[in-house]
């Protein structure tokens, strides 16, 4: 059953297009209503957030420092980033004995 509702962008139709069995075929239909680019821009339009919103963390602010103290441009225009290295060490804990686990869990798996 096919379905019409009218909506801010304009009449959309929701349903089925045929009663045939279904395939991996999509219809799609696009239709806009005569109006200026400012008026559909103005249904997407979105509040601007606060400044402090887009603040950088300390880690964010080293990935831009990084970023912008190693890159270059190679021979195709493509940029190049050496990669970062964290001066801090990561505490994993005591996840070695589920970590062997896993590793078994997952090489019978694909022995099958």
């Amino acid at each position: 059953m096919t379905h019409a509702c009218e909506t801010i962008f304009g009449w959309t139709l929701r349903g089925n297009v045929l009663s045939e069995p279904k395939t991996d075929r999509v219809h799609l239909c696009d239709s806009a209503k005569d109006s200026s680019i400012d008026d559909l821009l103005r249904a997407f339009r979105v509040e601007q957030a606060p400044e402090s919103y887009f603040a950088l963390i300390d880690e964010d602010q080293q990935a831009v420092d990084h970023f912008q103290k190693s890159y270059s441009r190679d021979v195709d225009g493509r940029y190049v980033v050496q990669l970062p290295k964290r001066n801090t060490s990561i505490a994993l804990g005591c996840s070695r004995d589920q970590a062997l686990r896993r590793y078994i869990q997952n090489r019978r798996a694909l022995e099958k």
